[in-house]
């Protein structure tokens, strides 16, 4: 158990690509980690793709552990604003923080207060008539909202708002999940506490966040959805350089590139 850092500068050769270096930082963490975020400037970004416009209904997903309330309504899922796209947030009440979920149809705001330092896995889906809120596998509220939903052709941004320098997580967020299809409670509860296998049915995104790479985090799902880390880091501990990194005789080695 534990986390082996290796620093490496991997070279693209070949006349499609170029040549071209960059530098990178990868980490075998075979127990995973979750993502800490500052509150000033951390982010990850996923590039926009047609995975991502959800147009009739979605389910978002996420564990979530908030630290100071300094910042104002930080983003957890920031896809599109002012009347497009989709958003899973914090509002500030006296003392704690509520669970909000933005749509261009409508906002929707739990009822059961989030307490700092403390761990909760909140879930937002929208079936095309109703927005329902889920904590920790549990429904907390819902309201009417009907309509398709206008797609935003902006990233996907876990962390901060996607259209604003502003809004940012101060915290731990881990396993963000975004599904294309609405998830009933049973699924919810069924799977909030365990991985969900890439295949599964309507699932776009997933960001388990348990790579310990410190430039991107890779997406489980099939769609190949990989967000770039800015400022933020999982590598708790930095352990001795290991020799070995060849894949095939360490077969738990996850080596994510970006070209």
């Amino acid at each position: 158990a534990g986390s082996h850092a290796y620093s490496i500068q991997p070279v693209y050769k070949g006349p499609a690509h170029g040549t071209r270096s960059i530098p990178a930082n990868i980490c075998y963490s075979p127990c995973g980690t979750s993502m800490d975020f500052d509150g000033v400037d951390d982010k990850l970004v996923i590039f926009d793709s047609p995975s991502l416009k959800l147009e009739k209904a979605l389910t978002l997903e996420a564990w979530i552990k908030t630290g100071y309330m300094e910042t104002s309504n930080p983003r957890i899922i920031s896809k599109g604003e002012k009347g497009i796209g989709y958003e899973l947030l914090l509002s500030q009440v006296k003392g704690y923080y509520s669970m909000e979920f933005k749509l261009p149809n409508g906002i929707l705001k739990s009822t059961t207060p989030l307490l700092s330092n403390v761990w909760y896995h909140v879930a937002a889906v929208y079936d095309g008539k109703a927005m329902v809120l889920y904590i920790n596998g549990k429904k907390d509220c819902s309201r009417h909202a009907a309509g398709p939903l206008p797609n935003s052709s902006l990233p996907l941004v876990i962390g901060k708002s996607c259209i604003e320098d502003a809004n940012f997580f101060a915290g731990d967020i881990d396993d963000v999940r975004i599904w294309n299809v609405p998830r009933t409670e049973a699924q919810i509860f069924e799977s909030f506490s365990s991985r969900v296998p890439s295949t599964a049915k309507g699932l776009v995104g997933n960001w388990t966040m348990s790579e310990g790479c410190s430039i991107i985090t890779c997406d489980n799902s099939a769609n190949g959805n990989d967000a770039v880390l800015s400022g933020t880091c999982f590598c708790g501990e930095v352990y001795p350089f290991i020799p070995d990194v060849n894949n095939q005789t360490n077969h738990a080695l996850v080596i994510p590139v970006m070209n």
